[in-house]
């Protein structure tokens, strides 16, 4: 099990398995639907109603309200890892995706076949 998964089952989430984005009720609100998603490969955890995301120390900074090194405390308490596993596991460095450029980015590369394609606004006379 991830540490992110443990981390949210302590809170009372029941967590999806898989891999990439899977959706799931915030712990942390009244969720009737599915508004938070969870990332096990990059370690991430996002909620769409509560504004609470990103890694195992920053969903425990932002919950608890504490400081970093009282949820780097937590964090081993609760997932049994030491901080250098946690960090070692953690792929994102505490952003919820490396993958190059925003949304809108991704999507024109996979429309256009790359980002060399020209705009599409522009015209050779």
């Amino acid at each position: 099990m991830s540490a992110i998964g443990k981390l949210l089952e302590h809170y009372g989430a029941k967590v999806p398995y898989g891999r990439g984005w899977r959706k799931m009720r915030c712990p942390f609100h009244g969720d009737a639907h599915a508004s938070a998603g969870v990332n096990h490969d990059e370690q991430a955890f996002n909620c769409l109603g509560c504004d609470i995301s990103g890694d195992v120390f920053l969903v425990i900074k932002k919950v608890e309200g504490v400081d970093f090194n009282e949820a780097k405390r937590r964090a081993e308490e609760i997932t049994g890892a030491d901080y250098k596993t946690l960090r070692a596991g953690h792929q994102s460095g505490g952003r919820l995706s490396r993958k190059s450029g925003s949304i809108s980015s991704r999507r024109k590369e996979a429309s256009f076949g790359g980002s060399e394609t020209p705009n599409r606004r522009s015209r050779t006379v």
